[in-house]
């Protein structure tokens, strides 16, 4: 059987398969969480044309988000502030080795588009605020 046989085999089965192929993928995304992490870092690079070199063991798999210090969760269903996320220090830069950290899913969204001016500027004007009151 030729490689591309078994893809179209493989892709019918799944097609036919559908409830019970999506039940395996959760629970293998369950029982793998950082490897999941790794997988979608790696399906965004290839989308988004950018370098990927990593592997699980190039990873400092921390156990508590570097920016908040909340203990993160690995592997929820459901996201959460605590969330591991994977970040790139350097966007431009993709997701290679010494570029990529893991941190929980609320320092990552608020980090997600700001520059460091932005940042300076709103812990600013929360200081300000804070002292206001």
């Amino acid at each position: 059987m030729t490689l591309d046989q078994t893809k179209r085999r493989e892709k019918r089965y799944r097609q036919q398969e559908h409830i019970r192929y999506a039940s395996l993928q959760r629970k293998w995304r369950s029982n793998n969480p950082r490897k999941t992490l790794l997988l979608n870092a790696k399906q965004r690079a290839r989308k988004g044309d950018l370098p990927f070199d990593l592997a699980l063991e190039t990873i400092e798999w921390v156990t508590h988000c570097p920016v908040f210090g909340v203990e993160l969760v690995y592997g929820s269903r459901v996201v959460s502030s605590a969330a591991a996320t994977l970040d790139r220090r350097d966007n431009a830069k993709g997701y290679v080795v010494g570029n990529v950290f893991v941190i929980s899913h609320r320092a990552n969204r608020l980090k997600q588009d700001a520059t460091v001016q932005e940042l300076d500027q709103l812990a600013a004007y929360t200081r300000g605020s804070l002292f206001n009151r």
